[in-house]
């Protein structure tokens, strides 16, 4: 009974490092349309200025930025090393917009969507084609 006891303490007590360990990371699992995903979330000023650039290659399914209130976001591909999808999403938590396979080579080029957004993902170009998302899919946090 004893060994059995520390067994269940050992592993709760790594079920909830890996659990802190995620999130100290900004990792969580969200889900948008019929696809669960892994993202980072950014919520600062400074995340969201840096967002992707000089990283090398996605090592979760996305990044989504979070603001406060809605807002027309302006999105540039300074320091990109990969092409990505920036999916547009509203106060409603639903996708309003998609802008496909945009390439560093674009930068200076700004992009933003044609209406005000609360929430951005950034994916691998072709992933929203790949995964079939479109206008009206909800983000579910």
């Amino acid at each position: 009974m004893k060994i059995l006891k520390i067994i269940v303490v050992v592993l709760f007590c790594g079920t909830l490092l890996l659990l802190a360990n995620n999130q100290k990371k900004g990792v969580f699992d969200i889900q948008l349309g019929d696809e669960r995903i892994k993202v980072w979330i950014v919520e600062s000023e400074k995340e969201r200025s840096r967002g992707l650039s000089g990283i090398e290659e996605m090592s979760v399914d996305g990044m989504l930025f979070v603001f406060q209130e809605e807002t027309i976001p302006l999105f540039w591909m300074k320091e990109m090393n990969f092409p990505i999808d920036i999916i547009w999403i509203n106060s409603q938590r639903e996708v309003v917009e998609i802008t496909d396979n945009i390439y560093p080579e674009t930068y200076p080029e700004i992009f933003s969507p044609l209406a005000a957004v609360q929430y951005v993902i950034e994916v691998d170009a072709g992933w929203c084609k790949e995964h079939k998302i479109k206008k009206g899919d909800k983000l579910i946090l």
